[in-house]
C-alpha cells in the first residue's frame, strides 16, 4: 500500500514540471518515461547569477557536457529573386496548447500578428485548438516570418542523447480540437522532412523552455556550455529549411522586429537585436554554431535571470537581404534528419 502511495505522489510531482511530453513508442529505452513541464515563463528568485564569459560558466551545480551531435549542413541553391513587383513576405504565427498559459499566449500571439499586419506582411494564423501537424504544414511554406509560441523541448534534458523525434521543434495539438494539456512534440527532424521556408527567413521561438538557453524554467541556471547548446541545437532544424536567423524570447511579443525588416535596407538581425527595448548587452556572448555549418550564436544573459534572449544563424542577415526572399519557397537536397 505505502509503494503505490509513493507512486500516486511522483505522479502529481511530475505532473507539475515544465514540458509535458507524451513519448512516443520508439522513446529510447533510457530515456525518462514522463520529461517535465512547462510552467510559468517567472524565473525563481533564488536563480544563480551568471558568470562572466571569461569564467565559461555559470557557478551553478555542474552539469555533465553531452556529446556533441554530429552538424547539420543543408544545401540550399540559390533562388534568384523574382522579377517585377516585389513579393508581399508571409508570416505565420502558430500558438500551440501550453498548459495554463496557452490564453496568455494566444493574446501575445494576435498581438504580435497584428502588429506585423500593420508593418505590411500578409499574416496566417494557426492557433489553438487547431494548431495541429497537418494545419501547421499547410500554411508554413514559403513563409518568411514563423513567430512560434508554445512549450519548448529541448536538449541537454531528461534524455542522454539528442533525440530530435520530439526535440528541437514544436508542441501542437495532438488532435484538431485538443485541449490545453494534450501536446504532441514535433522535434527537429520533421522540420527538416517536411518544412521549406523562403530563403532568408526569420523564426521566431516564444517563450518556450529550453530555446534561449535556460531550461526548465524551475530549474536553476544552467553552465554556460549548456546554455549553448540549448540555443544551438533549438535553432538548427529552422535554419536547415530556409531560416535566415532563428530569435528566441523568453517574454514578449516583440512586434517592432516586423516593421524594422519590412524598411528593406542595410540593418542586420544582430543590430536589431542588440538595439531592441529589451536588450541588456551586458555581457553579449558569441560563438560559432556546432549544429549548422557558418552559423554564428548571440547569447544575451541576465545577470541574475539567466538566458532569455539568443539569436542565432547568419547574423549579418540585412532587411534587404531577407526581403528579397519573399515569395519563394527554398528548395533543399535531401531530408537533412540527422538525429
Amino acid at each position: 500500500m505505502r509503494s503505490r502511495s509513493f507512486a500516486l505522489l511522483l505522479v502529481a510531482l511530475l505532473v507539475a514540471a515544465c514540458v509535458d511530453v507524451t513519448p512516443l513508442a520508439s522513446d529510447p529505452p533510457s530515456a525518462s518515461s514522463t520529461p517535465p513541464s512547462l510552467a510559468s515563463p517567472s524565473l525563481p528568485s533564488t536563480a544563480t547569477p551568471i558568470a562572466p564569459a571569461s569564467a565559461g560558466v555559470s557557478p551553478s551545480a555542474p552539469v555533465a557536457t553531452p556529446t556533441v551531435p554530429v552538424p547539420v549542413t543543408p544545401t540550399v541553391p540559390p533562388v534568384p529573386t523574382p522579377s517585377g513587383s516585389p513579393a508581399i513576405p508571409k508570416a505565420v504565427f502558430i500558438v500551440g496548447p501550453t498548459d495554463e498559459l496557452t490564453e496568455e499566449n494566444l493574446t501575445l500571439a494576435e498581438t504580435m500578428a497584428e502588429g506585423t499586419e500593420a508593418a505590411g506582411m500578409q499574416v496566417t494564423r494557426v492557433f489553438y485548438p487547431h494548431a495541429t501537424w497537418d494545419n501547421v504544414l499547410a500554411a508554413i511554406q514559403g513563409a518568411s516570418l514563423v513567430a512560434y509560441f508554445g512549450h519548448g523541448y529541448g536538449w541537454p534534458s531528461n534524455t542522454p542523447e539528442l533525440w530530435e523525434v520530439q526535440q528541437d521543434g514544436m508542441g501542437l495539438n495532438a488532435y484538431d480540437g485538443s485541449g490545453v494539456g494534450e501536446v504532441h512534440y514535433y522535434g527537429a527532424n520533421k522540420l527538416r522532412e517536411s518544412i521549406r521556408l523562403a530563403p532568408h527567413a526569420v523564426v521566431f521561438l516564444m517563450r518556450g523552455c529550453y530555446t534561449a538557453g535556460n531550461g526548465l524554467n524551475t530549474a536553476p541556471i544552467p553552465p554556460l556550455d549548456v546554455a549553448r547548446q540549448h540555443v544551438d541545437n533549438f535553432a538548427s532544424g529552422w535554419l536547415a529549411v530556409g531560416a535566415g536567423a532563428v530569435l528566441a524570447f523568453a517574454f514578449g511579443t516583440h512586434s517592432d522586429y516586423a516593421s524594422r525588416l519590412m524598411l528593406d535596407d542595410a540593418t542586420t538581425i544582430d543590430e536589431m537585436f542588440s538595439t531592441a527595448g529589451d536588450a541588456l548587452n551586458l555581457n553579449p556572448l558569441y560563438f560559432d554554431s556546432i549544429r549548422t555549418a557558418g552559423a554564428r550564436n548571440h547569447l544575451d544573459p541576465d545577470p541574475n535571470k539567466g538566458y532569455l534572449r539568443a539569436v542565432s544563424g547568419d547574423l549579418a542577415l540585412t532587411a534587404s537581404v531577407w526581403a528579397s526572399g519573399a515569395g519563394q519557397t527554398v528548395i533543399v537536397s535531401s531530408s537533412l534528419t540527422d538525429t
